[in-house]
């Protein structure tokens, strides 16, 4: 893959497990702090793009081969919300591209606080893409 996304890098170490195998890796956090200790952690990679964004609102030309989203939309504040980071996200998608998602289930996520997790974002998803895999 030439170009990776990684959204929201708190508590996440995926980044490192993909950095090795990219040419481009962008990651995004809403969290500055979060950026910043990630950033650190990896040691300055001149091929990482760290970025604090809000997935909702980050806009880039570029076109991702592979988009990463996991443990992240579940933290927006409702199912309108969810929508729209989806939207976004999959419009950066290249259309060749892959995005591998995961979130906890609907059930846990309400009892945790949250509107929606993985049946409300996959439903989402099948609006646009194809699943391949589960």
């Amino acid at each position: 893959y030439h170009q990776r996304t990684r959204s929201r890098v708190r508590g996440r170490r995926i980044h490192g497990k993909l950095a090795p195998y990219c040419k481009r890796l962008t990651v995004i956090d809403v969290v500055p702090r979060a950026i910043a200790r990630t950033r650190q952690r990896m040691k300055e990679s001149s091929h990482i793009n760290w970025i604090v964004a809000d997935v909702r609102q980050f806009s880039t030309q570029q076109l991702f081969d592979l988009i990463v989203v996991a443990e992240v939309l579940y933290y927006l504040e409702d199912v309108a919300a969810i929508r729209t980071a989806v939207h976004n996200l999959v419009s950066m998608l290249a259309p060749s591209g892959h995005m591998v998602f995961g979130s906890a289930i609907d059930a846990n996520c309400r009892r945790w606080g949250h509107v929606a997790g993985t049946e409300t974002v996959i439903a989402m998803l099948n609006e646009t893409l194809i699943e391949v895999e589960q």
